[in-house]
């Protein structure tokens, strides 16, 4: 007689004893050989589940079956190695008995009755397999939100982390771990999308050359990689089956960035972004001065330089063509003209200086209280191991406790990294203010092209270009509204007096806006 042994062990019950792949073979090959058996193949399915039938060992082993009608038996060690789902064990049953290939359990002798009550002890134990696969699902599900609860994610870990076990074999303790090369890339891409001058695809290929790669040696796709971008878990926030809740594993960014990131995101839907290929800045701004009609630009390849033209046919174009970057550079001094009174300058610094100091005593304060912690947490870690050194408790019980402690111990150096971070972008984005509130015709200069974009629409409703000049910048409501005695006969390319804001009042708050505009000073 011929037969097939099929075995097979899920990802949880790897790691129990006579459960093994190779411990059910031997059992199952030692039946074989007692019962004058020939084994012909042997099929296995390691680390799958047997609540359904996608898996690669047990189809095989069913179409070995169909094509070859000789084989008698199938040998597994007991009925839920096959299936633990009722309908999938009769189905399986009963696709093999076409064939004349009965399903042999061999620790379980009283399923290989084919009498009707043995055939009715086999659906009993079926229904029994699939109801305790249940009830271990269940389990597992609310270990699993425990798990979350206490602060640890409990399922997969996301790009830029590991699964990585702290506790034994025996005993793990499963925890996300850090994947330091990843996790440097994705603070980047952050950092580099939050600027609003890059698309996602931009970033990801940015990256990509500079070795951000999936496990196989390929570019993340870009589903993937905008999936990252939208991932509150880099700053720490989990969501877990409707639930929400702060993290213990590091965070690689800060809350901030993640929203400046969203805001992107929401601003490229809006205006329905796309790559293009040249993205010329002042697009949308500038405007014939013969016809009113909006300029556009394109490249010309022969002279390798990119113009600005009319597209009218209604007025020739000789001579109107302008150079890009040469008209780029005369809009630059139109924002020459906005310049802050330097009693209105120092009373800003007098605040920012103000507001760091106060925040700068908070995360003291912060700082201060989270290291008490820490020292009180490393002394209770030097108790415990003098408590293991003198006997006073096991092994099994250090290790559990010690992880406790050191996983307490990690969160608090998290989240001095998070204190220290924001300090330190609270600093950064009150020097970009100051150096905007100092000299706004420099501040557009060094903006990104998106920036500059912002502030372009912040200030000019229109800029006529005629005769390769700027003949007039018409201003936008709000810059009207700075100041009454606006000259709307304003010809940009002539000599004009600088334009000076003398009532404003400055507000703190308004470092926590990463895209600031002008218009915040209209209040």
């Amino acid at each position: 007689m011929k037969c097939i042994i099929y075995s097979r062990v899920s990802t949880t019950e790897q790691a129990e004893t006579g459960r093994s792949i190779g411990d059910q073979v031997k059992i199952c090959a030692r039946f074989a050989e007692e019962n004058d058996y020939d084994i012909v193949g042997i099929f296995k399915d390691k680390g799958k589940t047997a609540t359904n039938m996608n898996r690669a060992g047990l189809q095989d082993m069913i179409l070995k079956c169909q094509e070859d009608k000789d084989i008698d038996a199938i040998l597994v060690l007991d009925s839920d190695r096959l299936a633990r789902n009722t309908s999938n064990h009769l189905q399986i049953k009963a696709t093999l008995k076409i064939v004349g290939t009965k399903v042999i359990s061999v620790s379980q002798p009283m399923l290989n009755d084919d009498t009707p009550e043995g055939q009715l002890i086999d659906t009993i134990i079926a229904s029994t397999n699939a109801f305790q696969s249940q009830i271990t699902g269940r389990k597992v599900a609310k270990c699993m939100m425990e798990k979350f609860r206490e602060g640890w994610w409990p399922s997969v870990a996301y790009i830029g982390y590991t699964n990585t076990n702290i506790g034994t074999l025996d005993r793990p303790i499963n925890i996300i771990g850090d994947d330091d090369v990843r996790q440097k890339f994705i603070k980047k891409a952050f950092k580099l999308f939050s600027t609003g001058t890059y698309s996602s695809d931009e970033v990801n290929s940015i990256l990509y050359k500079k070795g951000f790669q999936s496990s196989a040696g390929k570019k993340y796709s870009s589903a993937q990689f905008a999936r990252i971008l939208k991932n509150s878990f880099y700053y720490g926030l989990m969501q877990f089956k409707g639930e929400k809740k702060m993290g213990l594993h590091k965070h690689i960014i800060s809350k901030e960035i993640f929203k400046q990131c969203q805001n992107v995101f929401e601003e490229h839907n809006h205006r329905a972004n796309r790559s293009r290929k040249h993205d010329f800045l002042l697009r949308g701004f500038v405007f014939c001065g013969i016809c009113g009609h909006r300029l556009t630009a394109e490249p010309h390849i022969l002279k390798g330089k990119s113009y600005y033209h009319c597209a009218s046919k209604k007025h020739s174009n000789r001579h109107q063509n302008m150079n890009v970057s040469e008209l780029e550079l005369r809009v630059e001094k139109l924002f020459n003209q906005i310049q802050l009174p330097e009693s209105l300058i120092i009373k800003m610094k007098g605040e920012a200086r103000k507001f760091l100091e106060e925040n700068h005593g908070k995360v003291n304060a912060e700082k201060k209280l989270l290291n008490l912690r820490k020292g009180q947490l490393e002394k209770d870690r030097d108790v415990l191991e003098k408590k293991l050194v003198a006997e006073v408790i096991g092994d099994e019980t250090y290790k559990r406790q010690y992880a406790e402690i050191e996983g307490k111990i990690k969160a608090i150096d998290k989240e001095l990294r998070e204190v220290e971070s924001g300090r330190q972008e609270n600093v950064e984005v009150m020097e970009r203010l100051m150096a905007l509130s100092s000299d706004v015709g420099k501040a557009y200069q060094d903006a990104p092209p998106q920036l500059k974009k912002n502030y372009l629409s912040t200030f000019w409703e229109r800029i006529d270009v005629e005769n390769r000049k700027i003949e007039n910048a018409v201003p936008t409501k709000f810059y009207k509204s700075l100041f009454p005695d606006y000259n709307e006969n304003l010809v940009a390319e002539k000599p004009i007096t600088p334009i000076v804001i003398t009532s404003v009042r400055w507000r703190p708050q308004w470092v926590s806006n990463p895209y600031y505009k002008i218009e915040n000073l209209a209040s």
